[in-house]
């Protein structure tokens, strides 16, 4: 806990009884040992099965397959393993029985064949200036040369519509070099309420 990189994670509990859950190597697709950090499958009755009219997404979504589980090891006993899976997209990882959600998977930032939760990024450019506005802030890699740039967009915080963001944006580009050890291409400092959100609040990212 004292470690200067070291994040607070904050257990979902422990699974449903009618579910079955593993925690996979998204490439290989093998079960993972708990501590673990893969992607969430699903499997049980409380699953749907598929997208309304998009077969080529269900059978990619709901219809997944493991490769390998860890046998005894594993949490796979309860499964039935010739049936489909529910690949969520979320990535997680378990400790003493219990679930840990850590972020989307299509949301990781991945630069030079790192990769780096997004909210891991916001929270160090929460805390670099007074002028972003915290919980508003987006970490994003995008396309072209060189591939994977970084990008973030910042809104304003109360008060400071007037104020000049080049400090801003020096401090931000310096703390996120000195924490995880990126180039940031661009900051974008923009007023509160421009960064779009999802139905349910969350920053939409892609």
């Amino acid at each position: 806990a004292e470690d200067a990189s070291a994040l607070t994670v904050v257990s979902c509990g422990h699974v449903a009884r009618s579910l079955c859950c593993l925690i996979v190597d998204p490439h290989s697709r093998a079960e993972l040992p708990d501590g673990r950090v893969g992607e969430i499958w699903l499997q049980g009755d409380d699953v749907g099965r598929g997208y309304w009219g998009r077969p080529e997404e269900t059978e990619r979504t709901f219809g997944a397959r493991i490769v390998a589980t860890r046998g005894d090891a594993g949490r796979a006993s309860e499964a039935a393993l010739d049936r489909a899976w529910l690949r969520t997209g979320d990535l997680g990882f378990y400790l003493d029985d219990e679930l840990y959600v850590l972020g989307r998977l299509a949301d990781l930032v991945t630069v030079e064949g790192r990769s780096h939760y997004p909210h891991d990024i916001e929270a160090t450019v929460a805390s670099a200036s007074p002028t972003v506005r915290r919980g508003y802030i987006a970490a994003f890699t995008v396309a072209g040369e060189p591939p994977g740039r970084l990008v973030i967009v910042a809104e304003r915080a109360a008060g400071t519509a007037r104020a000049d963001p080049a400090s801003a944006i020096a401090e931000i580009r310096t703390a996120v070099h000195d924490r995880h050890g990126l180039a940031v291409a661009d900051v974008v400092v923009v007023p509160a309420g421009s960064i779009p959100r999802t139905t349910s609040g969350k920053l939409a990212r892609q």
